[in-house]
């Protein structure tokens, strides 16, 4: 009966040492992560605009200039051509439908490339309105960046950004 205890009390100091030798190993280093791919060959831009984004994989709606406004739908981003970096006032006319008629968050930004330094930015919980912003600094490239809160569910939208104050923005 002796001889029996001891040899279970023995197997479990061997199973709880063995457990413990176990436990307190060392992990092996984890591989480094491989690079992510990418579908262009060539070196990345100066600027991230809107279209080398898209070009490398990014899901933006790109919005476009259509001679006097540059024209855009939900989730989209627009590149300024050159001729306008220098414009400080803009107009932002933006209409649309939600399947609740409510809006969480509608947000806009002008920043110097895709989550760059930001000039102006905005967030509206309204269908439709006019945002009159005013850029200040030294602007190399910009883009245009509507985005809306993932609770909403929209049926409908398009955003018109005009360079200049339009009347709607002016005081009387």
């Amino acid at each position: 009966m002796r001889k029996r205890a001891l040899l279970i009390t023995l197997v479990a100091v061997v199973m709880l040492v063995s457990s413990a030798v176990a436990a307190s190993a060392v992990k092996p280093d984890k591989p480094p992560k491989p690079p992510k791919p990418t579908t262009t060959t060539e070196a990345p831009p100066e600027f991230w605009t809107c279209q080398a984004r898209i070009d490398n994989g990014a899901i933006w709606n790109l919005g476009e200039w259509n001679g006097t406004a540059y024209v855009a739908d939900i989730a989209s981003c627009t590149d300024v051509l050159s001729e306008h970096l220098g414009e400080a006032n803009w107009t932002v006319v933006w209409t649309g439908v939600t399947q609740k008629g409510t809006v969480k968050g509608l947000k806009f930004v002008f920043e110097e490339q895709v989550h760059d330094n930001v000039f102006a930015e905005q967030i509206y919980t309204t269908q439709s309105d006019v945002w009159c912003p005013t850029l200040s600094g030294e602007v190399e490239n910009l883009v245009f960046v509507a985005m809306p809160h993932s609770g909403d569910k929209w049926t409908s939208f398009e955003v018109t950004v005009i360079p200049g104050h339009q009347n709607v923005c002016l005081d009387p």
